[in-house]
């Protein structure tokens, strides 16, 4: 129950992203100027709303008390989808700018400012809808010590950095997510390097 909730609000994550974005690129030619406007101004608007959403599904998996190899290979795989949303919105927020280097053009970075800010705050917005996710997962591992503190605190900072949040979400799936391990409460993290063994082993 809790997996389709974290889907569906992923996904929901997703359409805050890509609707600005689209609205740029695949409207038919001749639709209305205010149509494209409208779609971007609903994306900034709906963007922080489904963040809250997500943050509270990521709270419910943090909740449970056991790492979820599954949420962690979801949370990665709508982070890859996002890139290049990501990268068209950061773009447009570091390029735009530049065009005021034309002095003519000076006057309207007031107004362009505004608009700059938005799509920059959702974009974060949108990759943190994501990462809250990555870094409930990155509790529990450190809660059942497969990382260390140090690694935790570290993980936690990395997923609040666009694109840079991807290329930790990778490597923590590869190594504690491997398409093998079941999802679900029976999942458990991998050991914390160089932890011993139990002994006797469990009976079989």
């Amino acid at each position: 129950m809790l997996h389709a909730k974290i889907q569906k609000s992923l996904i929901a994550a997703q359409i805050g992203m890509w609707l600005p974005v689209l609205s740029l690129f695949l409207l038919p030619a001749g639709t209305p100027s205010f149509v494209p406007i409208a779609l971007i101004c609903a994306g900034w608007l709906i963007t922080p709303v489904f963040t809250l959403w997500n943050l509270i599904n990521a709270l419910r998996a943090l909740g449970t008390g056991t790492f979820d190899p599954w949420i962690l290979r979801t949370a990665m795989w709508h982070k890859l989808a996002m890139l290049p949303a990501t990268a068209i919105n950061l773009l447009f927020c570091f390029g735009v700018p530049m065009a005021f280097l034309n002095p003519w053009l000076v006057w309207f970075l007031p107004v362009a400012a505004i608009p700059i800010a938005l799509s920059m705050g959702c974009t974060w917005l949108a990759t943190l809808s994501t990462s809250v996710f990555v870094i409930a997962q990155t509790v529990h591992l450190w809660r059942q010590k497969a990382l260390t503190l140090l690694q935790g605190i570290g993980g936690v900072l990395l997923q609040l950095v666009p694109v840079v949040d991807t290329a930790h979400c990778l490597a923590l799936r590869a190594r504690h997510a491997p398409k093998s391990a079941p999802p679900g409460n029976q999942a458990q993290a991998s050991p914390a390097p160089g932890a011993a063994a139990s002994w006797p082993p469990p009976p079989r």
